[in-house]
């Protein structure tokens, strides 16, 4: 703060210090904190998964695509494109999703996302999701050729 006279400046308070090196501290916590956020040194093993949704032959364009292992552990997801490609991402910098057993979920670009529902794929494979693939370690391909009537579907 500058009092009447030009350049003159009040001292710092030790108050003020305080809480401008509580912040330094806060600021460096919260970067070490992030840098570790995504890294691949706390994953589990992965596998790359990558496949196409159909809905009876059609390609299911801009769905969301979700693997949830049974395990409990941490999910994966996709979104397919214009041909109904996707591949998943387990976190901002790793590919792929955790080795085992996973609950599949697809829920296409007019689903409520909050409800799940959606007027286009049936409850079979969203909000009652049947479809259980396995991820393996490596390069996985798994398509979901899908029926409109909801009947489970045979997955490699």
């Amino acid at each position: 703060m500058f009092s009447h006279r030009q350049g003159y400046r009040e001292p710092i308070s030790p108050e003020r210090k305080l809480s401008g090196q509580h912040l330094l501290i806060v600021i460096a916590a919260m970067l070490g904190f992030m840098s570790g956020c995504g890294s691949s040194g706390d994953n589990p093993d992965l596998g790359r998964v990558q496949g196409v949704v159909t809905l009876d032959g059609k390609p299911v364009a801009n769905a969301e695509i979700s693997f949830s292992p049974v395990n409990g552990e941490r999910y994966s997801i996709g979104k397919t494109d214009e041909r109904g490609h996707y591949s998943l991402s387990f976190s901002a910098n790793d590919s792929g999703a955790a080795v085992g057993e996973h609950v599949v979920k697809i829920l296409s670009e007019e689903a409520d996302l909050e409800t799940s529902e959606d007027p286009v794929l049936p409850a079979a494979y969203n909000s009652e999701s049947q479809l259980k693939v396995n991820v393996k370690s490596g390069s996985n391909t798994i398509d979901f050729p899908l029926k409109a009537d909801g009947s489970l579907i045979a997955i490699q």
